[in-house]
């Protein structure tokens, strides 16, 4: 070797000692200008691009000079890092193996050797390699750490704190070991010891950008949304780099959007803030163009939602929230053929989450798929974790299938009075079959069914029975599994409901109308109410008197529509259209028809055959049994005829349609 070669490697080697990378890459690389095969250059250049992060340039440095030396452990140890490095931890594998076969006794290699074994998952082989290297150096902290994440993954989860109280005595500065235990102790739910550890993370460390990210999911997991906020911008004014930036960003769009509820019409101005944020260091980010297509859904721009979800799907069609929520925006929008497509595909992907089973039954009901809808329909009793758990009445007598025959059954209602009105209009078959049915029901039904079906046993639901005189039991709204499996099973369907009519007498020989156009205390309610002003052309006409039957007191606005346009709704005399339903179905049979938006009123009048014009929304906050059609009429109540929006909140053409149509009938 040239002296001048020496004296560059010399200066080389002390430039690289103080640090100073590039003054020492550039001093090799004057070493490889006079012999490119120095075998002292090209691993030292390897060796720095290593260090500054230039994992390829690094292996390509290695792979030269192991040629060079194939049975050189530094040079197979090297080669094998940058590889892991680059993630192809297969062939670092086999240098490793390597230096292995060359008996070396270095613990360092071991440890490598252990991460590469880990990475490919291969963990009984990555903690006897380990041992190897505990067994050379036992106060190794790395050894530990690795040896918890081994147990972590085996969830053996005591073993893998007991790793780390090993690690924390030799050494307890050190924010990651603080961080790992910190994930054991999320993982066993213990969020209060979780909390502690990230917490010390970030005390040892401002810039400590894990505890932060950690600590704000512990936050997020214990629905303490306001505090995961200000972790999350805690650490955006202590982390500079874009790697963890964009984490925080995504992570802190997940805070505003859980803060707010996942509700419609409010403002997702912070979330959308930091999603574009989280983008612009990453355009290419799932989690966050899927966070931007929740923000949207809510906000209600379907058409931008549908495509951002899309784009999620295209960029890894396994992402399954994407798909779910996809479905859930088609139910929204009315698409019921494309949600069940994206909501099936979710669950052959992962068929243990029930959580849109019940939409799903939704959208096969809304497209007449009955008998397939029904099965899903019964998931209204799972626990999906969203909202209140519906719970079955606790009986002690078995709920009835065909094979167990048909003597008394007791039939109980569940859900709104709109429910309870629209599945007993199967109760006249289920009365074919059995021997005997017992109803229990809301009380304010109890008259009208006894009187309207003679032959059925009809009880209060909140007055207790005795269960031993019945055989068997069924929820009304679970007697379509078996009554209405086709269109077919419909034929039958007619008006089911009578009332004796002497207590609400005409007074003249105007037309009488009855009108609500409000929904209360639904999560649609918005969607499927009007304002009386919208109806106003209707009201003057002049050969018809409208009365108010809706449910609520909505006086104000009566009266207000009175003072503004001289309008007169008229209230039915001593009539307590809430409590005294049996009055209000004899004031509506009075009527000459019904106008109504979607509410319990419309199954009253339908149960009754009355003629019954229908508003409805365009998608959201329209019922799956609205668009069972055939022909043109509903399936359910043949008279009720539906006045649909075409454009989402915009009554203008239903109630124009309306309008002519009153006029042609009346």
């Amino acid at each position: 070797m040239s002296s001048k070669i020496q004296k560059l490697l010399k200066q080389g080697i002390n430039k690289f000692n103080l640090n100073q990378l590039d003054e020492s890459e550039s001093i090799f690389r004057q070493i490889l200008d006079l012999n490119k095969d120095n075998f002292d250059a090209l691993n030292a250049l390897g060796v720095i691009n290593g260090r500054k992060g230039n994992h390829l340039e690094a292996k390509n440095f290695f792979l030269n000079i192991v040629k060079l030396k194939p049975n050189d452990i530094s040079v197979n140890f090297n080669l094998a890092n940058a590889l892991m490095e680059l993630g192809n931890n297969s062939e670092a594998l086999v240098h490793y193996e390597k230096c292995d076969s060359l008996k070396h006794n270095n613990h360092l290699i071991f440890i490598n050797h252990s991460k590469c074994l880990f990475n490919l998952n291969r963990l009984e082989e990555s903690f006897d390699t380990l041992s190897k290297a505990e067994q050379i150096n036992d106060s190794s902290i790395e050894i530990y750490y690795l040896k918890s994440l081994i147990f972590k993954n085996l969830k053996d989860l005591s073993s893998a704190l007991n790793c780390l109280e090993k690690a924390l005595l030799i050494n307890s500065s050190i924010p990651s070991i603080w961080n790992l235990k910190g994930l054991i102790f999320f993982e066993q739910e213990c969020f209060y010891e979780a909390y502690i550890c990230f917490k010390k993370a970030i005390d040892l460390n401002e810039n400590y950008a894990d505890g932060y990210i950690n600590l704000g999911k512990i936050f997020r997991q214990t629905e303490i949304y306001d505090e995961s906020v200000n972790i999350y911008l805690s650490a955006i004014n202590n982390i500079n780099n874009n790697y963890h930036l964009e984490i925080i960003f995504t992570n802190l769009s997940s805070s505003y959007i859980d803060l707010i509820g996942n509700r419609f019409g409010e403002d997702y101005t912070n979330a959308i803030k930091y999603i574009k944020q989280a983008l612009e260091i990453n355009n290419k980010n799932c989690t966050a163009l899927y966070n931007l297509a929740i923000c949207n859904l809510y906000q209600m721009n379907y058409e931008r939602s549908s495509e951002l979800f899309r784009e999620v799907i295209s960029l890894d069609p396994n992402y399954t929230a994407a798909y779910r929520n996809l479905g859930v925006l088609y139910n929204y929008i009315g698409e019921h053929a494309n949600s069940e497509e994206c909501i099936k595909h979710t669950l052959k992907v992962e068929p243990d989450d029930k959580s849109k089973n019940l939409m799903l039954a939704e959208s096969l009901l809304a497209q007449n798929k009955f008998d397939e809808a029904w099965e899903y329909y019964e998931h209204r009793w799972v626990n999906v974790g969203v909202g209140e758990l519906k719970q079955k009445p606790n009986f002690s007598i078995p709920e009835w299938e065909p094979s167990q025959g048909y003597n008394h059954i007791l039939v109980w209602a569940e859900q709104g009075l709109g429910d309870q009105l629209l599945f007993s209009s199967i109760l006249p078959d289920v009365l074919k079959r059995f021997e005997r049915v017992t109803l229990l029901i809301d009380n304010r039904l109890c008259k009208v069914m006894k009187e309207s079906m003679p032959e059925l046993d009809v009880r209060n639901i909140s007055e207790p029975i005795e269960e031993k005189k019945f055989q068997y039991q069924i929820s009304l709204c679970s007697l379509g599994r078996f009554f209405r499996k086709s269109i077919d099973d419909f034929k039958s369907n007619k008006s089911f409901l009578r009332v004796s009519n002497d207590r609400f007498q005409k007074e003249n020989k105007k037309i009488r109308c009855a009108i609500s156009w409000k929904s209360k205390a639904g999560l649609k309610s918005d969607d499927k109410s009007m304002n009386l002003e919208q109806l106003e052309s209707i009201f003057e006409l002049n050969n018809i008197e409208f009365y108010n039957i809706q449910y609520s007191n909505e006086d104000k606005e009566i009266e207000s529509l009175k003072k503004n346009s001289g309008i007169e709704i008229k209230k039915p005399k001593d009539l307590d259209t809430y409590n005294d339903i049996y009055g209000l179905l004899q004031f509506i049979d009075s009527c000459d028809f019904v106008l109504s938006t979607s509410n319990s009123n419309v199954h009253l009048s339908g149960a009754l055959g009355k003629p019954t014009y229908l508003l409805i929304p365009k998608a959201y906050g329209r019922l799956w049994y609205w668009d069972n059609d055939l022909d043109g009429t509903n399936l359910w109540y043949p008279s009720v005829e539906r006045f649909s929006q075409v454009d989402q909140n915009n009554w203008e053409v239903p109630v124009k349609k309306l309008l002519a149509t009153i006029k042609k009938e009346f």
